[in-house]
């Protein structure tokens, strides 16, 4: 017998079957699997109704999750697709992954890195007011796709003035260099540095992650490749990868020239202090 559309309604209304899922994460990850694998793993990190824990293997101090390769399948999820995701929230550093025993035999447990989680809420939180003073500034027909589709392209039409027109073909076809004195930088290095990056982490580049990167490379003095070798760095460390995205790299780049070049009179950790103190006294100075 046919359903009825009010029937249809009810049982959808009462259904059971429902998958928790935060868009925000999906923006997070640039990635619906990833958004939905890692929408999951906040779930079970977080406490149930009575503020108890859902988690139940403590080891080395704390709690984790234990879930197999196969156990993603009842969200059809295929084991390659877990693979490439979970490899993918390590190197985010919003996971760590062991194996320890579980029921019996050896099962992949995932801890849920909540800092990390909230650092890459609130970039995500700033890289959308970015986006929409962007959105402001520029009429929606100047905002085009590359032919790779993978970055946001921002072109000046001709319903610009004279005035504006000649003043953008300076600044933007010559080098420019940055507030430091630092040498000049023009596209095609800073599309060399997006294209490193979104070849290893499958980011889009997007308008307002493009000129972060070119602010990073201005600050290195146009060295490419040099933004490139502290970029892996980055990534490759424990303690330092929840960096390896193009914001939170700009933010900390005095930081991390001084851990991974040990150039520098001032330590990493002072220089981390230091720019949380001066983001402080500025949040204190616009209230």
């Amino acid at each position: 017998m046919a359903m009825t559309a009010s029937e249809f309604i009810k049982n959808e209304a009462n259904s059971r079957d429902l998958i928790l899922f935060q868009a925000l994460y999906a923006d997070i990850m640039d990635d619906l699997i990833g958004g939905l694998m890692l929408s999951q793993i906040v779930y079970w990190f977080l406490p149930d109704k009575k503020g108890k824990s859902k988690l139940r293997v403590k080891k080395q101090g704390k709690l984790w999750l234990a879930k197999t390769r196969e156990s993603w399948g009842a969200f059809h999820i295929k084991p390659k697709q877990v693979d490439s995701r979970m490899k993918k929230l390590v190197s985010m550093g919003l996971i760590e992954v062991k194996k320890f025993k579980f029921d019996g035999a050896p099962t992949t447990h995932i801890y849920l890195n909540f800092n990390v989680l909230i650092e890459l809420i609130n970039a995500h939180n700033d890289k959308m007011e970015v986006d929409e003073m962007d959105s402001s500034m520029f009429p929606k027909e100047e905002v085009g796709s590359s032919h790779n589709g993978n970055m946001e392209v921002i072109k000046m039409g001709s319903s610009l003035t004279k005035t504006t027109a000649e003043t953008t073909t300076k600044t933007t076809n010559k080098d420019k260099p940055d507030k430091s004195g630092g040498a000049k930088v023009n596209n095609q290095t800073v599309n060399q540095f997006c294209k490193h990056i979104s070849n290893i982490t499958n980011m889009q580049i997007k308008t307002s992650v493009f000129f972060t990167c070119k602010g990073i490379i201005e600050i290195l003095n146009g060295d490419v490749k040099r933004a490139i070798r502290l970029w892996d760095c980055v990534r490759n460390n424990k303690f330092w990868r929840h960096c390896a995205v193009p914001d939170k790299m700009h933010k900390n780049l005095p930081a991390i020239i001084s851990e991974f070049e040990k150039n520098s009179t001032e330590s990493a950790v002072d220089i981390l202090k230091r720019q949380a103190d001066d983001r402080a006294k500025n949040r204190e100075a616009q209230k």
